[in-house]
């Protein structure tokens, strides 16, 4: 048999078998749909855009801890901030209530009273909560430092989309972002694009903050407290 033959032969082959193969991105693109007939409020109006996808080295167990902390530490810091609001009030009530004019009288040293069971309630309360805010901050910037491994672990696709508004008056454009397996069976939930890049950027800059103060700086400037 003639080489050329062989070569063309070959060649037909390869070219068969790649066209059978599927891309990531036609993976990837295929489970999003399924993921978004899901939820979409109006599934038969998704006309997909463009697809990309990259491979990621996350450590998908520190990723989800980084994620849950910062939910504890906001909840946390909102705490804070209603504590120290309370002893501010009740301080200002125990300085009303303990001047030596006022002092004199059954009612205000009653009130002076209760302002300070009040003022030794919250401030334990403060004491206590910075404690966990210390040790919420410590564990979050361990998990985001620890936050890439060295092993491929899942895919990142980018997906672009149009479909119609939750009102249905409009045709909008969306762009989210999507986590697969490696062997794309499945992509999870999709986040926005730009919630994904600002919470990316969040960690990159716990990750450099020398100091609790300033992860908590972090933390207001990004509203999540």
């Amino acid at each position: 048999i003639p080489m050329r033959k062989i070569v063309w032969t070959l060649a037909a082959l390869l070219l068969i078998l790649s066209s059978c193969t599927k891309s990531n991105e036609e993976k990837a693109e295929a489970l999003i749909k399924e993921n978004l007939q899901q939820t979409l409020p109006h599934p038969e109006t998704y006309k997909p855009i463009s697809t990309v996808v990259d491979s990621a080295f996350f450590n998908v167990q520190n990723l989800m801890d980084a994620l849950m902390t910062i939910q504890e530490l906001s909840k946390l810091l909102l705490l804070q901030e209603e504590y120290n609001t309370n002893v501010d009030s009740v301080m200002s009530s125990m300085d009303i209530y303990g001047t030596s004019y006022s002092s004199s009288s059954e009612y205000y040293r009653l009130k002076y009273g209760e302002a300070k069971k009040d003022y030794d309630k919250y401030t334990k309360f403060l004491k206590k909560n910075s404690s966990q805010i210390t040790a919420s901050i410590k564990n979050l910037k361990e998990s985001v430092a620890n936050i890439y491994g060295d092993e491929h672990s899942c895919w990142v696709a980018c997906h672009k989309f149009s479909t119609m508004n939750k009102a249905n008056t409009a045709n909008e454009t969306y762009e989210l972002i999507f986590f697969c397996d490696k062997d794309f069976t499945r992509c999870g939930d999709g986040v926005m694009k730009q919630q994904f890049e600002e919470m990316m950027t969040l960690f990159e800059k716990i990750y450099d903050a020398e100091d609790e103060d300033e992860v908590i700086e972090i933390f207001n400037h990004y509203n999540y407290s």
